[in-house]
């Protein structure tokens, strides 16, 4: 195939890494998606519509996160034993189609913390503060924990409504990291045959199907 472009080439160079590529992959189809260690804690039927393109982003909860984000990068930086290693740090797995991004790896003392920051209302930080972090979010920590090869993380949950905050430490867990690797195997098991999972609760009525924003869909005659 031939290029007006000078600088485009198709030469040996490219040739060579798509025959490289496809002898790797074999018959393998490639997804355009992955799991984000945020979502794996959730009714895998739901992770399988978000990724087949229902799920609609909001975007200024997105915006308001980052800014509350940078907001505690920067007190970060201005905070005496604390050191910003990096921000915004990729991490992800081919093999378990896990992808996304931690907040920021600072340097606590001598240890290095992958973190995680939460803005959250006064009732759920009330919550937080009886029972400690939500499970999902100490997985998703967790997960990048793994997927960075790191042994330890943490989580700031931020009071928006009161601006207090909470902090907890979290350390990498194996057995947990192991459920999840077993979700995502699932997932693609399903993901690939292009089917939906079963739903793993018992009617519309109970408390994860009344939150979500598929409920319609997912109890609806429409499969």
């Amino acid at each position: 195939m031939s290029t007006n472009i000078p600088f485009v080439l198709t030469d040996e160079l490219s040739l060579s890494f798509s025959a490289s590529l496809k002898r790797t992959l074999g018959k393998s189809c490639i997804y355009n998606t992955s799991f984000s260690p945020e979502m794996l804690s959730e009714c895998p039927r739901r992770i399988l519509y978000k990724i087949s393109g229902f799920y609609n982003v909001n975007s200024l909860a997105c915006d308001t996160r980052i800014a509350n984000k940078n907001k505690w990068i920067s007190i970060f930086k201005k905070t005496a034993g604390i050191r910003v290693v990096d921000t915004d740090v990729y991490a992800s797995s081919v093999d378990y189609q896990i992808s996304g991004s931690i907040d920021v790896v600072l340097q606590v003392s001598d240890t290095i913390m992958a973190t995680q920051i939460k803005g959250v209302n006064d009732e759920l930080f009330a919550k937080i503060q009886d029972n400690g972090a939500f499970k999902k979010d100490v997985l998703e920590v967790m997960l990048f924990l793994w997927l960075l090869e790191l042994k330890d993380g943490l989580i700031l949950y931020e009071n928006v409504q009161k601006y207090d905050f909470l902090s907890f430490h979290i350390q990498l867990y194996m057995p947990m990291i192991n459920l999840a690797k077993k979700k995502c195997e699932k997932l693609i098991g399903f993901q690939r045959a292009g089917k939906l999972i079963e739903r793993p609760y018992k009617s519309k009525s109970d408390k994860e199907c009344i939150s979500c924003e598929f409920l319609e869909k997912c109890w609806g005659t429409y499969e």
